[in-house]
C-alpha cells in the first residue's frame, strides 16, 4: 500500500483516471452511446459488472465497471453496430492507456518491491512504449479465440433464420456440441476479465513479449487457483481499506485547507474552486488505480514465486540495458589486451 501511496504512482493513477474518463466521454459522445445497465441484462460478465451493488466495494465496481463496460457490450446479445463500433475503439483505448500507464506503474513496484535500484521514471515509460503491442496482443489472443468459436454458433443461427425447418432440428441436435463451445469460451472471456492486469504486470516485470505474458498468467492461475484467489481477496480488502482512508484523508485535507483561510477570510467559509475540487478528487481516487497495478504486480511476484521458486527480488532488466551491459562485456577484453 505505501507503494502505491508513491507521489509518482500516485499521480500516474490519477493521469490514467482522467484519461479514461475523458476517453470514455468523447467516445461516447462520437458514437452516441448512452450509459449501459446490465445488471439484469442476458449477459456473461453480469456479475463483474454487479460488484459494484455491494457498498464496501462501490468505488471499486465503479472503476472495474468503467473498464469491463466495452467488453460487456461486444458480447450482449442485442448490440447494435454503432455499439459494437464504440466497444471495439473503447477496448482498443482502454488496454492502451491500462497498458501504457498500468505498465509504467508494474516496472516501477516490481523495482521497488525487489529492492533493485530504482529506475527513472522516464525509463519506465519508454519501456512501456516499448512493449506497447505486447500489452495489445495478449488480451487479443483469447478475444480471437472468443470470436473464431463464436462462428460455430453464429452459422447456425444464419441458417435456422434462412431456412426453418431444416435449422431448428440441426440446432437441437448441435446444441451438445455448442454447449462445451460455450464453455470455452466462457474460460477465454474470464481469461480476459480477470488476467488482463497479470499479463500486464508478467510482461513489464519479466520484459517479455504478449505471447509469454499470456502464458505465463493462465498457467500461475491455472496451477494456483487458490492461493491465487486469496491474494487477489486479501490484496482487494486491504485496497478498499486503503481506499476509504485515503478519501477521508483528502476530504480532510480539503476541509482543513477551507478552515485555514477562513481564519483570516471571516465568518463567511469561501468554498473551493470547482476545477481544483475536481483535481483533488480526480487524485485521490487515482490511489485506486496506483494501488490497482501495484498489487497485481505483488501478486504476480508471489504467485511467481509458489509456481517454480523464483526470487521476488529477480526483475529482468530492460532490453536496453542488456544491450549496454553486453558492449561492455565486450570492450573490457579489448581495452585489456591494448593496454
Amino acid at each position: 500500500m505505501t507503494i502505491a501511496m508513491s507521489p509518482t504512482i500516485l499521480l500516474l493513477g490519477a493521469v490514467a483516471l482522467y484519461l479514461l474518463r475523458l476517453s470514455d466521454e468523447w467516445l461516447r459522445q462520437a458514437f452516441a452511446i448512452k450509459s449501459l445497465t446490465m445488471k439484469n441484462a442476458a449477459n456473461p460478465l453480469r456479475p463483474f459488472l454487479a460488484i459494484g451493488d455491494s457498498p464496501w466495494l462501490a468505488k471499486w465496481g465503479e472503476l472495474f465497471g468503467d473498464i469491463i463496460d466495452p467488453l460487456a457490450r461486444i458480447v450482449r446479445p442485442d448490440w447494435s453496430w454503432s455499439e459494437l463500433g464504440f466497444a471495439f475503439t473503447s477496448l482498443i483505448v482502454k488496454c492502451s492507456i491500462g497498458g501504457l500507464i498500468g505498465g509504467t506503474i508494474v516496472r516501477l513496484t516490481s523495482l521497488r518491491f525487489a529492492r533493485k535500484p530504482q529506475g527513472s521514471l522516464r525509463a519506465a515509460i519508454k519501456h512501456s512504449q516499448r512493449q506497447y503491442l505486447s500489452y495489445l496482443v495478449a488480451p487479443a489472443l483469447p478475444l480471437m479465440g472468443v470470436g473464431i468459436l463464436a462462428i460455430v454458433g453464429w452459422l447456425l443461427g444464419v441458417c435456422v433464420s434462412i431456412a426453418p425447418d431444416i435449422g431448428k432440428p440441426s440446432l437441437n441436435a448441435a446444441w451438445g456440441l455448442l454447449l462445451p463451445l460455450g464453455l470455452a469460451m466462457a474460460v477465454l472471456l474470464n481469461v480476459v476479465a480477470l488476467g488482463w492486469p497479470l499479463m500486464v504486470a508478467a510482461i513489464s516485470t519479466e520484459d517479455s513479449d504478449g505471447f509469454d505474458g499470456l502464458a505465463r498468467s493462465y498457467g500461475l492461475v491455472v496451477d494456483h487457483p487458490f492461493y491465487a484467489a486469496f491474494l487477489i481477496c486479501a490484496a482487494g480488502a486491504i485496497g478498499a481499506v486503503g481506499l476509504s482512508l485515503i478519501q477521508l484523508l483528502f476530504d480532510q485535507a480539503g476541509l482543513m485547507a477551507t478552515w485555514s483561510v477562513a481564519l483570516g477570510y471571516g465568518s463567511e467559509i469561501p468554498r473551493v474552486t470547482a476545477d481544483w475540487l475536481s483535481f483533488w478528487k480526480m487524485l485521490s481516487m487515482g490511489y485506486a488505480v496506483s494501488y490497482f497495478w501495484s498489487a497485481w504486480t505483488v501478486i504476480y511476484m508471489l504467485l511467481r514465486h509458489c509456481d517454480d521458486g523464483t526470487s521476488l527480488e529477480e526483475v529482468a532488466p530492460d532490453q536496453v540495458d542488456k544491450v549496454v551491459d553486453e558492449s561492455a562485456r565486450q570492450t573490457e577484453p579489448e581495452v585489456a589486451s591494448n593496454s
